[in-house]
């Protein structure tokens, strides 16, 4: 994932890792996945702005038709292996995506956490329900 400078999962990083997903998936040459982030962190969560402008605006066209809950079952039905090599951050969404994978390495200063929780709020995007 690249999306500086956090990783943040926004909309088009979202679309971005179910297509490439979808596609691995369809691919022969395939035979594993490993999920990274770039500049090393793997993924501050997601892009919350988004419900900022839905809150702002009242406008619920702009909530997304994919999801990380798409994305992170797209990982969990994956006949290939799908594995998350985290550094750095994974946090919120981050973290229950690399939850989703089927198997994880940290780096041994990786931090990991649900911030929401801090906020009252139930992680949503069902990597931590699997």
């Amino acid at each position: 994932m690249c999306n500086p400078p956090v990783n943040a999962l926004a909309i088009p990083i979202i679309s971005g890792l179910k297509e490439k997903f979808d596609e691995a998936q369809r691919r022969n040459d395939v035979k594993a996945i490993v999920l990274t982030g770039k500049g090393g962190r793997f993924s501050g969560g997601f892009d919350i702005s988004v419900m900022e402008k839905v809150h702002q605006t009242g406008d619920v066209t702009l909530v997304p038709d994919v999801s990380v809950e798409l994305v992170v079952n797209t990982i969990e039905d994956s006949k290939k292996p799908v594995v998350a090599a985290v550094e750095g951050l994974a946090l919120g969404g981050g973290l229950e995506l690399a939850m989703g994978c089927h198997a994880r390495i940290a780096a041994p200063r990786t931090q990991l956490g649900l911030p929401e929780l801090t906020l009252g709020i139930i992680p949503g995007f069902g990597g931590i329900s699997s």
